[in-house]
């Protein structure tokens, strides 16, 4: 709709989309992007009279239609817009006929097998966003050994490269090189080159976003983590991993048919005691038994919270995670009501 709006009113040529899709990260790569392009617009191309408004637009909020809408209404078609969109593969699942310039597939992991009949047909929606890029993909080289992925104009990124900057979590570093290289080919586009130090100058004032591991309360020596946007295995295997310490885990909820299992190496090597609930907590058990992981199961929000709390002072460790790996689904109303409860029983505490 949006795409045959602005190509019927002669519009096209003002809106540049980058997109960016994968099964985890993409929220903080959506966000780093959208920062580094605001400044530089601010900064760099605005100096060679190159003008531009640059937005943002998540995947679980309000319609793409209405930024655009936004636009119509204020008639500004006098500078060019830049829209950075998160997306994901149920919205990629039916797109077809829509072209945009750039666009960032990062990692692709088992997930959403509730939704999707299989894996095959999950990737093939991610690659309609490759299909649909009309100057280049950064994407993951392990993804494309792994699925062979067609000679598109692809710029392989380093995963392992390290950066300093306000994002202290090691599987940042994959959304920032990701982020990085689409910026240097974006301005290269513009006849402009950029370096590291200049980005690296920039990102000093990115923050993440909140939800990713963050430090939410401190209660006497016991710190308490909320990484409520983990809904996957991998999402929930980067989480516990990136602590140098063993930690107490609040992790389950609603099953989407993922693979837990790769989880054990963490939970052997990361795990003091485990708190799980609800439709995967039998699943997440087994996955402790393996590993030799003590755990509790519980029913209700409360109850996770106050028995995490109760092992950390009988055992004396000082991290508590609320990581939960799943999807938020019949339990609680939507992602912002689980976190929510969460958070209301910590600071009641």
């Amino acid at each position: 709709m949006v795409y045959d709006l602005l190509h019927q009113n002669w519009y096209l040529n003002n809106f540049e989309f980058i997109w960016i899709t994968w099964t985890d990260g993409k929220s903080t790569t959506t966000w780093i992007v959208y920062n580094l392009l605001k400044s530089l617009y601010n900064w760099i191309l605005k100096s060679l009279w190159i003008d531009a408004h640059v937005w943002i637009w998540w995947n679980y909020d309000m319609p793409l239609s209405e930024i655009v809408w936004e636009i119509f209404e204020r008639s500004d078609f006098d500078k060019k817009h830049v829209v950075v969109v998160e997306v994901s593969s149920f919205m990629w699942y039916n797109i077809r006929n829509i072209e945009f310039g750039w666009s960032i597939f990062t990692n692709f992991q088992k997930d959403h097998l509730n939704w999707h009949i299989d894996m095959i047909e999950y990737f093939n929606s991610k690659m309609n966003l490759l299909k649909n890029t009309t100057n280049s993909c950064i994407v993951n080289p392990d993804i494309d050994l792994k699925w062979e992925i067609p000679d598109y104009k692809v710029i392989k990124f380093d995963k392992n490269v390290k950066y300093e900057c306000n994002f202290l979590w090691s599987h940042n570093m994959q959304n920032i090189s990701a982020s990085f290289d689409f910026i240097r080919d974006y301005m290269k586009q513009k006849w402009f080159s950029i370096t590291d130090a200049h980005l690296l100058e920039i990102m000093k004032d990115i923050y993440p976003l909140p939800h990713r591991i963050q430090l939410v309360r401190e209660l006497d020596w016991i710190k308490v983590y909320d990484d409520w946007k983990s809904t996957t295995a991998q999402s929930l295997n980067a989480a516990i991993s990136s602590f140098d310490r063993k930690i107490i885990l609040i992790a389950g909820w609603s099953d989407k048919w993922d693979d837990f299992s790769v989880l054990s190496n963490e939970f052997k090597n990361y795990l003091w005691w485990a708190v799980f609930m609800w439709q995967t907590k039998e699943l997440l058990s087994q996955v402790a038994i393996w590993s030799n992981v003590k755990f509790v199961k519980v029913e209700s929000m409360k109850d996770a919270v106050l028995s995490a709390m109760k092992l950390a002072k009988e055992n004396s460790i000082d991290v508590i995670l609320f990581s939960p790996g799943c999807a938020s689904f019949d339990m609680f109303k939507n992602r912002e009501d689980r976190v929510n409860q969460f958070l209301e029983t910590v600071n009641s505490l």
